[in-house]
């Protein structure tokens, strides 16, 4: 397999990786086994020529520039045993590259694209909301503009969500892969019954059991998701239960006796590693941000193990209200209405469910909105 890249030093290392997880494609950073290495090869002439040993059978790989992951430079091959390709690119501009030889790889290449054009339609209203942070608006005049981008943003997830139904139906239709890219990287648009249906239709055409099996595995989750939206949904408004927890020093309190004007409170575990990064990139930030004005943590932890909770606590510096449950019989899933973790639950005062598992700028606006409320 050749790669003619321009313009790239001498000597520079090129990396070859098989997708192993096809969670990956929707741009997150990968845990070590989601993507293996299968070859590398140094620069020469501006050419690097890859020998790796690829499998018989159709699979997933991508051409990085760094040795790890990087969501910025990437480019999808579909390649099977005695495949010969060609790829032709500028390593700082990996949107604008040209594949010869492999048909499936020139589908992947077409997909990403189409793909490409309508996240590039949501990304400058995601720009748009960042940028207010830069401008010196009074709060009230804030929220106003915060709120009239969110519902920018609602208004075209509603228009492209039949064009993404039909994108991701095309996609595997043509190339099973291709309907992988569709699928999971247009991950701003939400988990509705449609897609769901979709792809139970897409599934008994499948010929690829690697994606067969993810797809059945995906779809149940899928499932899972909606019918957990639909008991979170049944909680707002309602009373959160009372719950009496331990805090870390063994001193005992109850949930509901702890709540401040806002108080968000975070289901999670030391073991977790989603959870610790969620607490470190959104709701330690936000906790720094806002606590005081009245908004408020509470870790409630699945852990069993003390000390690795007290650590991962202390390490991570995760400086607000922790406790787990004194009473080993009660089933925090079941009455909290959640079946994974991270998983949160924004409160008021009198505990009363405002929203759950509300995420990045629109649990920040929320925060914000209410928050303004008790000034």
């Amino acid at each position: 397999m050749e790669l003619t890249v321009s313009p790239l030093e001498e000597e520079e290392i090129v990396y070859l990786y098989e997708i192993k997880n096809y969670d990956f494609i929707s741009g997150y950073s990968p845990e070590a086994s989601d993507m293996v290495l299968i070859d590398s090869a140094i620069v020469t002439s501006n050419k690097v020529v890859f020998s790796p040993d690829i499998e018989e059978d159709t699979r997933l790989y991508r051409i990085a520039f760094v040795n790890g992951f990087d969501p910025d430079k990437i480019i999808y091959l579909n390649l099977k045993k005695g495949d010969h390709v060609k790829v032709t690119c500028n390593p700082n501009d990996t949107r604008s590259y040209t594949i010869d030889g492999n048909l499936g790889s020139q589908q992947i290449q077409n997909m990403v694209g189409k793909v490409n054009t309508m996240l590039g339609e949501v990304v400058p209203l995601w720009s748009k909301s960042r940028a207010l942070e830069d401008l010196e608006l009074t709060e009230s005049e804030f929220l106003k503009r915060e709120k009239e981008i969110k519902e920018e943003i609602i208004q075209l997830k509603e228009k492209q969500y039949p064009n993404y139904l039909k994108l991701m139906n095309a996609g595997f239709k043509e190339n099973e892969f291709s309907g992988l890219i569709a699928m999971n990287m247009l991950y701003h648009l939400p988990v509705r019954q449609s897609k769901v249906n979709t792809l139970d239709e897409i599934v008994p055409s499948l010929s690829n059991v690697a994606v067969k099996d993810y797809l059945q595995i995906k779809i149940k989750r899928l499932k899972e998701e909606l019918a957990q939206i639909q008991r979170s949904n049944a909680m707002k408004g309602q009373l959160i239960s009372d719950l009496e927890l331990i805090a870390t020093d063994g001193s005992k309190f109850r949930l509901t006796e702890s709540l401040s004007k806002l108080t968000l409170i975070d289901f999670w575990a030391s073991w977790c590693g989603p959870c610790i990064k969620h607490n470190n990139n959104v709701v330690l930030p936000l906790y720094k941000k806002y606590h005081t004005l009245g908004f408020e943590v509470m870790g409630i932890s699945l852990d069993k193990n003390k000390n690795k909770w007290v650590k991962s606590i202390n390490d991570n510096g995760f400086i607000w209200i922790h406790g787990v449950k004194k009473d080993e019989s009660v089933n925090l899933e079941s009455l909290y209405n959640f079946n994974s973790i991270p998983y949160t639950l924004l409160v008021n005062e009198e505990g009363k469910v405002i929203d759950i598992n509300i995420e990045g700028y629109e649990l920040e606006a929320k925060i914000k909105e209410l928050l303004v409320l008790y000034q």
